[in-house]
């Protein structure tokens, strides 16, 4: 077969062609910093790459989570420890304003300090997250946690815990409902007696603390000890 000029310059040019494919393919990949822009380019590759980039996605969103969830925690837990600070301070006026040296002024100055503590103590009640959602009101963000109500701080959130996962089949709690923090808590007092017939032990909590407190507050003498001896009949 004779081969004509023309096959050779055109046999020459398609090579230029291809090559000059190739060096744009190229300095695309560089410019991108991609070896497979397209599916064409290399379907099982292409593949490769697309199952990680899910797989890289899940971890990025399990990381942001984590982010959340640190935030959101550290948020609650700082409040909380403000709140202990807060109530050491009440204690601490407390102790001074039951100093019999006390005149009326200095009940008034302690007792305009303990007003202002109540409301730092509300304040922190209502604390909210950096996205504006309540902390400590359940699943109810957009809720003050608790409301002055006839003259009652009553609690407005609901019970719910929200979660947040953070790995694969691990979910952990973003938030504690205020009721769970401050309101649902055991008795802080409590008696229990041997039984004077029959043999075994009686163990009874304080169902109203508010009447306990009032029958103690009535009752109570912290100067005589002895004379604080009570019996309950069941």
């Amino acid at each position: 077969m004779r081969i004509s000029t023309q096959m050779i310059f055109q046999s020459g040019l398609t090579n230029i062609l291809d090559s000059q494919q190739s060096l744009v393919k190229l300095r695309d990949q560089v410019s991108s910093q991609q070896r497979i822009s397209q599916p064409s380019d290399d379907p099982a590759g292409a593949g490769s790459v697309l199952r990680l980039d899910n797989q890289y996605a899940v971890s990025k969103q399990y990381g942001d989570n984590g982010d959340t969830l640190k935030s959101r925690l550290g948020v609650a837990e700082t409040t909380l420890s403000n709140m202990t600070d807060t109530m050491n301070s009440v204690r601490t006026l407390l102790i001074q304003a039951s100093d019999g040296v006390n005149g009326q002024g200095d009940r008034e100055a302690i007792a305009d300090q303990l007003e202002g503590l109540r409301d730092q103590l509300m304040d922190a009640m209502n604390t909210r997250d950096a996205n504006g959602a309540y902390v400590f009101s359940g699943n109810q963000g957009n809720t003050a946690a608790y409301q002055l109500v006839a003259g009652k701080y009553v609690y407005q959130g609901d019970q719910g815990t929200q979660k947040i996962q953070v790995a694969n089949a691990v979910s952990i709690d973003a938030n504690v409902p205020g009721f769970k923090l401050f309101e649902n808590l055991p008795p802080v007092l409590s008696a229990s007696t041997t039984l004077t017939g029959g043999s075994g032990t009686v163990t009874s909590d304080v169902a109203d603390e508010d009447q306990f407190n009032n029958f103690y507050r009535s009752n109570y003498d912290p100067n005589t000890p002895a004379a604080n001896t009570f019996s309950v009949s069941t």
